[in-house]
């Protein structure tokens, strides 16, 4: 099973490397799951789209028991050998979300995430219907994922790809990029409800990133069953 992931694999815990912005991202995504969920200590949490583990060690650290899932088999690798070396207990399968969902018996979770995960898919709404069958009847989905204006093509496609080189040139389609509106639509046809939705701004100055009301660039979502 391979990936557009698999040759960037060695970089995932490089903290200035190809996934820099996303251990930049990774406290306000964080945060905002936190504010949704309260407490994480024993909750049972599926990681989409994990890579080497950034968000999956985030939340295990919390107190979540975390299973990570992704297509790439070199960014499981590193994820399991990272988890080793941080001496956290995260359960890592290389498969995909269609596959693990026909399980007997199936498991089911409090909290499935997939971050920065839809803006590289053709069809988000297959995955995200994926997901129904693992969740709990009163568990959360939390996404995020890239608008879909001039302003996120011009900063997430223009800037940083081309002029400021923070991803490789070519790691974003615009045509891919989702309106919150389409990603609510969505949702609803799996039948779940928004509860909380946010914009994740990046600021130049202090190169960190914050919770806003400003969605129009990345922003990240949660809804309930």
């Amino acid at each position: 099973m391979s990936s557009p992931f698999d040759q960037h694999a060695n970089h995932w815990w490089d903290t200035q490397g190809y996934f820099s912005m996303l251990h930049l991202m990774n406290p306000v995504r964080v945060e905002f799951i936190r504010s949704c969920m309260g407490s994480l200590s024993g909750c049972q949490v599926l990681d989409v789209g994990c890579g080497g583990g950034i968000l999956s060690e985030a939340l295990a650290a919390q107190g979540a028991h975390v299973t990570g899932i992704d297509t790439s088999r070199q960014s499981i690798n590193v994820a399991k050998e990272h988890s080793q070396q941080t001496k956290l207990n995260i359960h890592y399968h290389c498969t995909d979300l269609s596959t693990w969902q026909r399980q007997d018996p199936l498991p089911k979770y409090d909290l499935i995430c997939a971050l920065e995960l839809l803006e590289h898919l053709n069809d988000p709404l297959k995955l995200l219907q994926s997901m129904k069958p693992l969740l709990k009847p009163d568990g959360k989905v939390v996404v995020s994922t890239i608008n879909r204006n001039t302003m996120s093509y011009l900063k997430a496609i223009v800037a940083a790809e081309y002029i400021l080189r923070w991803v490789p040139m070519g790691t974003h389609d615009y045509t891919l990029f989702i309106k919150p509106s389409e990603l609510i639509k969505m949702a609803r046809s799996c039948g779940w409800q928004l509860e909380k939705l946010k914009g994740m701004v990046y600021h130049m100055c202090s190169q960190q990133f914050s919770l806003d009301e400003d969605v129009s660039l990345n922003y990240i979502a949660a809804f309930s069953s």
